[in-house]
């Protein structure tokens, strides 16, 4: 998200960018823009509550400065509509993720991250509601796109996290594993061993070993989860 060296350095670019735009226009674009930005910063950080205004302003001002069925349109609901799914508040995400799935698939070809992306945050939106059985199509879907593109980043880990939950739902334990296991290895790849999405698939991976009798191997787990989660909690006390 940016080439800056470190994150208090992103923020502050991204605020002094916003500021110039507000300038020109209080609804600039380009505010649109840098709090999109900005929120998923804070996202990364696992702080969704702050995340949310922002992300709501940026689609406040793409829906008065966008035609109705602009692509750019969809990102904004999209990422609006995957923090509220993350913020437990899903009956206001799914009509933006089924919009922004609406839109990708009218502006882009089948394949296309973006079609991948608002098909991942919907089924993310499903899984999280419980409703497994739904889910399971449109993740399937979004991770045959990224084996096709030999894409193996971050959007495929939180397509896997997502999907692993769904079958571990359904009794599928070990092809939940299976994806739990290789979100894991990419997020610790791409985002470090401490990072907080590497906790969120700890958690996860915990809670299946746990459903499948291995306690002690979910401990180390969560120990983890919980020292990760802990330097984060403490790295924002500190801003």
């Amino acid at each position: 998200i940016g080439n800056f060296s470190s994150y208090e350095e992103g923020i502050r670019a991204f605020e002094r960018a916003q500021a110039i735009f507000e300038k020109i226009d209080p609804d600039h674009i380009g505010v649109a823009w840098c709090l999109n930005d900005r929120a998923r910063r804070l996202v990364s950080r696992g702080d969704y509550a702050a995340a949310l205004p922002l992300m709501q302003r940026a689609l406040e001002i793409k829906e008065k400065k966008l035609p109705a069925d602009d692509p750019d349109l969809g990102n904004g609901l999209n990422n609006l509509g995957d923090v509220l799914t993350r913020l437990g508040d899903y009956r206001a995400a799914e009509p933006l993720l089924e919009r922004a799935v609406a839109l990708a698939e009218k502006h882009y070809d089948p394949e296309h991250p973006n079609v991948c992306a608002s098909l991942s945050s919907l089924a993310q939106l499903l899984q999280a509601s419980h409703r497994d059985a739904e889910a399971m199509p449109l993740f399937d879907r979004a991770v045959a796109i990224w084996g096709k593109r030999a894409s193996d980043g971050l959007e495929l880990a939180e397509t896997l996290n997502g999907r692993g939950l769904a079958l571990l739902a359904l009794g599928q334990t070990d092809a939940a594993e299976a994806d739990l296991k290789r979100a894991l290895a990419i997020r610790e790849k791409k985002l470090g061993r401490n990072a907080f999405d590497v906790a969120v698939t700890l958690e996860d991976y915990a809670s299946l070993l746990r459903r499948t009798g291995r306690a002690t191997q979910a401990e180390g787990l969560e120990s983890r989860a919980r020292a990760i989660r802990d330097q984060h909690s403490k790295s924002a006390g500190e801003q």
